[in-house]
């Protein structure tokens, strides 16, 4: 209990399953809302959180952080929802966020 927690739920393709993770603070809520049961709040949400999890781990772990700006680079990002909610959570001073797609149409949001 010294640290908050959701549990969430992962479905894909191969199966669901539950995860627990360390809840995520916000003074804002930099994720998007959207009616209960969309497919946002079944799949994407849980997704993106699980993964910002993910990546704030490894930034914190980095040797220079909150020394100096780290570079992300969200390859397949897509429409760049991992990249917005990156530098939404981290801000510009503590990351710089770049988006990598084959696509050309994905990246132009």
């Amino acid at each position: 209990d010294q640290y908050p927690v959701e549990k969430i739920q992962i479905s894909s393709r191969l199966g669901s399953t539950q995860a627990v993770i360390p809840a995520l603070q916000y003074d804002e809520n930099p994720l998007r809302t959207s009616p209960e049961g969309s497919r946002w709040q079944r799949a994407k949400k849980p997704q993106l959180k699980v993964m910002l999890e993910q990546i704030r781990h490894v930034l914190r772990s980095h040797p220079e952080f909150g020394q100096r700006k780290l570079n992300v680079v969200d390859i397949g990002g897509g429409k760049g929802l991992l990249s917005n909610l990156l530098a939404e959570t981290f801000g510009n001073d503590t990351v710089e966020v770049k988006v990598v797609d084959i696509s050309r149409q994905a990246t132009n949001n």
